[in-house]
């Protein structure tokens, strides 16, 4: 029953505000009261601890989401428009900033699971925006398959699974496995008989 309307919140605030977290999901950073809910609820997460920070390894890797900056970074730096270092360096210091209070994990702030995935709710939405939006056929295809469907595992992996980990979910990578093969399925069976098969 609770997955259930889960579900039925998420399908209700993406019909309702779907053309707000397409725009965002292009890169616009807008509307503002969109990344504003979006980033103040993210960072509150991540500076707080929740009930599945038990260990520093376990708080760390729940922060996962920071190596979207990788993804989004080689992006450009393949297209041209950043350098890999200035991608590497904006990533070790973001990562930096998010992981150093870690150390003091006992002394963090306390959120509790119900509040944390209220705050990660508008990433999480912000992320299957994204990830439908960046993912598409031509792009698995126009990056060589071998090489497109690695880019979309990794924008998968931190866009969508990491907002749920980051709020406190379960960590279950079979299931998570499945419902990326599921999506890249629908994909390739969407495509014209001659395109699905790459001929």
């Amino acid at each position: 029953m609770l997955f259930v309307w889960v579900v039925l919140v998420e399908e209700l605030l993406v019909r309702r505000f779907g053309g707000e977290l397409g725009l965002l999901a292009t890169g616009a950073w807008e509307p503002g009261w969109l990344v504003a809910l979006t980033g103040g609820g993210l960072a509150v997460a991540l500076f707080t601890r929740g009930p599945a920070d038990t260990t520093l390894h376990q708080a760390s890797s729940r922060r996962c989401v920071v190596s979207l900056i990788l993804w989004f970074g080689a992006r450009q730096a393949m297209s041209g428009q950043v350098s890999w270092t200035r991608v590497v360096v904006s990533w070790a210091v973001a990562a930096f900033i998010v992981l150093a209070p870690l150390n003091a994990l006992e002394r963090m702030p306390r959120t509790g699971l119900g509040v944390r995935r209220l705050l990660v709710l508008p990433a999480q939405l912000v992320g299957n925006s994204v990830f439908a939006t960046q993912v598409t056929p031509e792009f698995l295809l126009g990056t060589g398959q071998a090489m497109g469907l690695l880019f979309a595992a990794f924008l998968f992996l931190y866009a969508v699974v990491g907002p749920r980990v980051l709020a406190g979910e379960a960590w279950s990578p079979a299931w998570w496995v499945f419902r990326f093969g599921l999506y890249v399925v629908a994909l390739r069976l969407g495509r014209p008989a001659w395109l699905r098969w790459g001929a």
